[in-house]
């Protein structure tokens, strides 16, 4: 089992409350355990499943737009997967070091 969080930006319109929904169901499903959310935009849970899953399932599976980015991180190994990043290589080199 790995540890992830995701990190998230959901573009602020009429259906905001549609796309979080659908989110945090998806995760809620993927996840094994607790799904720690106290923060704004971040959860952090873990999950049996692969990464390339768990983004896939979010990317594809949710109601969430191409306005909205996502950011889901392996802890156990630093691998991540994105959607929409504006800035992909400054993310890369904050996350291999």
């Amino acid at each position: 089992m790995a540890a992830y969080i995701l990190s998230f930006e959901i573009h602020a319109d009429s259906t905001y409350q549609i796309r979080y929904r659908s989110l945090v169901e998806k995760i809620s499903e993927l996840a094994s355990g607790i799904v720690w959310d106290e923060t704004t935009s971040f959860l952090s849970f873990s999950s049996n499943h692969s990464l390339q899953k768990i983004h896939d399932d979010i990317y594809f599976e949710t109601d969430l737009s191409q306005k909205d980015k996502i950011l889901v991180i392996n802890l156990s190994t630093r691998e991540y997967l994105s959607r929409h990043i504006e800035y992909p290589n400054s993310l890369a080199s904050s996350l291999t070091g």
